[in-house]
């Protein structure tokens, strides 16, 4: 009797796919320009920490702040294809995705056959996310990675508490730096945000994870908490 053929399911595709960029070390932009995965990509070993948190957010709409490679957005989007199905979008905002990084995130996605569930803002997120909110939208989960000076992660994270519902999750990247340390710690002092830190050595110890409080503090007009 013949062999019957392997099945693959489309997030088993997606992990071989990207396993060869991570293999190859390097990925390409539009104009055929090299971009190396270090040090500027998330690893492996984070990206599945990310998805994973995707997958038990049970998250189908998603927005991040910097898309940059698009290894990030390939993570959270493979969760939500685990967990939400085909149903699912993903949001990136990054104004510097031409200029900088030509396209490569973009073409990634499309590499991986995800880019059908994404969109990408070629816009400032400190003037994005509040025409965001004035839009009413909600997400599920969110992920800042733009802009690292302290003011820039301070204001996508705040916006962020009004797009996200409630209970839901942000999740800072690059936690070793003192800029995201700081803004982290204002939210979990001053609006109620539970930090849900990973208690281990994991790949997630780079991540400050977030979680939104079900009912939003109830604060005087004044109310401040040093931080």
């Amino acid at each position: 009797m013949p062999a019957q053929p392997t099945l693959f399911s489309p997030t088993d595709l997606l992990r071989r796919a990207r396993a060869n960029l991570y293999t190859k070390g390097h990925l390409l932009g539009k104009t055929g320009q090299r971009f190396e995965i270090w040090p500027s990509g998330l690893t492996a070993d984070a990206g599945d920490y990310l998805k994973d948190l995707v997958v038990k957010e049970r998250a189908r709409r998603t927005i991040e702040t910097g898309f940059a490679l698009g290894l990030s957005a390939s993570f959270i989007i493979e969760g939500m294809l685990e967990s939400g199905g085909e149903f699912i979008s993903h949001t990136s905002v990054d104004p510097y995705q031409r200029e900088s990084w030509d396209y490569s995130g973009r073409y990634t996605l499309r590499y991986l056959e995800i880019d059908r569930h994404a969109t990408l803002i070629e816009k400032d997120s400190l003037l994005t996310l509040p025409e965001l909110v004035s839009q009413g939208l909600t997400f599920d989960l969110a992920y800042v990675d733009g802009g690292h000076n302290f003011e820039h992660i301070f204001c996508d994270t705040l916006y962020m508490t009004r797009l996200v519902r409630p209970g839901g999750l942000i999740i800072l990247d690059d936690m070793w730096m003192p800029a995201s340390k700081r803004a982290l710690s204002y939210f979990t002092t001053n609006m109620g945000l539970t930090h849900e830190n990973p208690k281990d050595k994991s790949p997630g110890k780079r991540f400050g994870v977030l979680r939104l409080p079900e009912n939003p503090l109830d604060r005087a007009w004044d109310h401040f908490v040093p931080f």
